[in-house]
This record gives structure tokens, sequence and C-alpha cells, in this order.
């Protein structure tokens, strides 16, 4: 009854069977059933599609697959928001020519406590720590031309 998803040693006076691989015994031991991978959290870094005894991973709409993880395929425009007591500067991390940019700059009277961005929206959001109110302004585009992308870092002379 294992059928094709079982491995079977007969003997002169039994039949032992074990579930190939991606497959286990099924409660009634007679039988072998697919094993969902899937399940197991890690088993892909983002989409997990179960196949009989096997799984396949892939990655979503503009990331590729390196390795055994998904990365994006436009890395060196991903940007890094710091908040520092009153600003919020940003900086490009894979650009070495990238300058630390001043995104926002607050007055005395405020401390970002938490911050988040919204990227579809293009917005970033942050807490004021001393008046407890929720904040956000319109972020630079990435074609801006105040943007850091291309800035040198030098020593002053």
């Amino acid at each position: 009854l294992f059928r094709s998803h079982a491995k079977c040693v007969e003997s002169k006076s039994s039949v032992h069977c074990t579930c190939r691989n991606g497959f286990q015994r099924f409660r009634d031991k007679n039988s072998c059933t697919d094993v969902n991978e899937c399940l197991k959290f890690g088993t892909c870094s983002q989409i997990c599609n179960n196949t009989k005894g096997s799984h396949l991973c892939s990655c979503a709409k503009n990331f590729m697959k390196l390795h055994h993880t998904c990365k994006s395929e436009n890395s060196n425009q991903q940007i890094l928001y710091i908040a520092d007591n009153n600003e919020i500067r940003s900086l490009y991390p894979f650009n070495p020519n990238s300058a630390y940019e001043q995104a926002f700059q607050g007055n005395q009277d405020m401390r970002v406590d938490a911050m988040d961005i919204h990227v579809k929206g293009n917005k970033i959001y942050w807490t004021n720590w001393h008046t407890g109110t929720i904040s956000s302004r319109e972020l630079h585009s990435a074609s801006s031309t105040s943007s850091n992308r291309n800035r040198k870092i030098g020593r002053a002379s």
C-alpha cells in the first residue's frame, strides 16, 4: 500500500517499508504522505511552493535569487534613514560616494523617539518624545536635485 513514495525491503518473513525523502508515514502506517516543507519557518526567504516530495523557493518582484536567499535587484538605490535627537538624516549605504545628508531638522523642543517610512506613499513618519505627537514629511524623490546619491565626501582644505 506504500506505492511509489516508499522504499520497501522484503525478507523471507516480512516486508519493511520507509517513506522516501519529502514524505512521511501517514497515521495508518500503511501509506506515505507529502511533507509540506513550506510550513517550516525559514525554508525559503520569501516565496515557498510545496511540490510532491519537495519544494521550490522563489523571490518576489524586484528581487533576485542569490544562493539560497533573495536580494533586492536595486540595492544600490536603497536609502538608510537615521534619527538622532531632533534630526533625521539619509545615506545610500551601497554607494561609496554617498554623503550623510539631513532629511529633516526639528527645533530644540523636538526629539525623535521612533521613525518609519511609507515607501509607496513617499513619506517619513516619526513620533516626538516631548509632545507625544506623530508627524510626517514628504521624502525627496530619487531623481531630486537635492539627492545625495552622487555627492562625494571630501576633506576641507
